[in-house]
């Protein structure tokens, strides 16, 4: 009994940790394009001053 409510308990830890590494990827992924656009935008903006 008091086995099963531990492995319960890990398991509820490891999809939550499951989880929140998905968030994490996705809060990189547009990270990682906001600052590929952010770049792009300032190279514009630099070509349209010459």
């Amino acid at each position: 009994m008091a086995l099963s409510k531990v492995e319960f308990e890990l398991e509820k830890m490891r999809s939550r940790i499951v989880f929140f590494s998905k968030i994490q990827v996705e809060v990189v992924k547009k990270e990682r394009s906001y600052s590929t656009v952010r770049s792009l935008f300032t190279i514009y903006l630099l070509n349209l001053r010459r």
